[in-house]
């Protein structure tokens, strides 16, 4: 009685099992050409093979698939060089897999049982075309119902940001019920979520159609408002009930970093000898613009750094010919709080001092500025600051100095006469010419003009 009861309780539990993991649904291929791809099982080739009717109490519908490395001939008398055969022993349960097709990717024709000659292309009943499952993830810059092109895979974004994920695949080519993935976050305490966001984006699912997919299809993005600040990093897999599950066709997996970021300035030089150039990085927000400016130092207009022209998203143009600020383009003053600390001489401002910056998709944007001989000896305050709010800034402070003439002499600093001595030096204040002044009794030459190699 008890062995009874255990074998009753064995075969609740497996009944139990087969209900909870049903298998997943078999594809019917119907149409010559259809793509099929490697993992798939339990596919049904029947019309491929020509198979209109089966009757399994009578046979098992079988066949050989053929690849040819080659073709000749026209549509009538073509034939093949056979490169690979692989024996199918159901045309109406096959699988697709790895070790019977490796590679070898493209159009596989069918032949029934007993075909006389598997070199003639006209005597195959139809042919499928096998490919790889592949899926390209990508992250990137998003607002509501709409995706940027920017990709923030491997960048950092702030919580005001949105994102969507991105999936290029070659799955859509079944329409009557389409190829389904999960996209699985890792968040920077360990956590798998396939549900993400301020707004709760379901990641689960998610229908493979066409060539390329967003999540939620541009019906939102993900609100990144309120997450944990940290590395995050996002991979698409097939689900447990997918033919492709655990075979290692998985997205490549992306990364973003959320920042809880304040407006910041950096310089890659605390000092510069005037007539070379430095660079400034701002960081902020995701594509959003700021004023970056040279605060006035009561110098001459020559006498500050100036940005240098044609930078990408650095807007210099603001400044007219008459030293006002100029808005016209887009922007009105009553949207911005101008600043009020720009550079002026006779009460206009100084151009290309003060500029419109836009921050890229990682919230960052690097600005070039020159200094020239011309520029004064002192220290000067770069600032970056939001364009509705003065409050929020921050300053770098970088010094422009005057450059140095060096000169040493060969030897010991004792010579006889009629020995040459070779001088030697540099010159960091200009690219000109340097002057060599010579003292002593002999008054016939007592300089002479060095160009920059010597």
């Amino acid at each position: 009685m008890k062995s009874m009861t255990k074998l009753m309780v064995v075969a609740m539990l497996l009944v139990a099992a087969l209900v909870v993991a049903p298998a997943a649904a078999a594809r019917t291929i119907e149409t010559n050409g259809t793509t099929v791809f490697i993992g798939e099982k339990n596919v049904n080739l029947d019309k491929i093979f020509g198979y209109t009717t089966v009757d399994y109490t009578k046979y098992v519908p079988n066949g050989t698939l053929v690849f040819y490395s080659s073709t000749t001939g026209s549509t009538a008398d073509r034939s093949g060089t056979i490169e690979k055969t692989v024996p199918v022993g159901n045309t109406s349960k096959f699988e697709l897999t790895t070790t019977d097709f490796g590679s070898l990717y493209g159009q596989w024709y069918a032949f029934k049982k007993g075909a006389d000659d598997l070199t003639a292309l006209s005597k195959a009943n139809g042919s499928i075309l096998v490919q790889k499952p592949v899926l390209d993830l990508d992250v990137k810059l998003a607002k509501i119902k709409e995706t940027y092109t920017d990709s923030v895979n491997g960048k950092t974004v702030t919580r005001s940001s949105n994102i969507s994920f991105e999936l290029e695949h070659n799955l859509g080519t079944e329409t009557k019920k389409p190829f389904t993935v999960d996209i699985e976050v890792t968040t920077p305490s360990g956590g798998k979520l396939t549900t993400f966001g301020n707004n709760d984006v379901p990641l689960k699912g998610l229908e493979l159609t066409g060539q390329k997919n967003v999540t939620t299809d541009y019906s939102d993005a993900i609100d990144l408002k309120g997450l944990d600040p940290g590395t995050y990093t996002a991979i698409a897999k097939w689900p447990s009930t997918s033919d492709f599950y655990d075979k290692g066709y998985n997205s490549n997996t992306v990364t973003f970093e959320i920042l809880t970021k304040a407006i910041a300035i950096s310089s890659n030089k605390d000092s510069v000898v005037r007539g070379n150039n430095f660079v400034v990085t701002i960081t902020g927000e995701s594509k959003a613009d700021y004023w970056v400016f040279v605060k006035d130092a009561s110098v001459g207009t020559d006498a500050y750094p100036e940005m240098v022209k044609g930078q990408p998203g650095v807007n210099t143009s603001i400044v007219t010919t008459g030293g006002m600020i100029d808005l016209s383009y887009g922007y009105t003053p009553s949207e911005y709080t101008l600043p009020t600390s720009l550079a002026k001489v006779s009460g206009k401002n100084v151009t290309n001092t003060v500029a419109l910056v836009g921050t890229k998709a990682d919230g960052t944007r690097t600005i070039e500025f020159k200094t020239t001989d011309k520029t004064d000896d002192r220290q000067f305050t770069i600032r970056v600051q939001e364009l509705k709010d003065s409050s929020k800034y921050d300053d770098v402070k970088v010094r422009v100095e005057e450059g140095d003439v060096t000169i040493t002499a060969s030897g010991t600093g004792v010579y006889y006469i009629g020995e040459e001595i070779t001088l030697s030096g540099t010159c960091t204040d200009n690219k000109n010419n340097v002057f060599l002044f010579l003292t002593g009794p002999n008054p016939s030459r007592r300089w002479c003009q060095l160009d920059r190699a010597g």
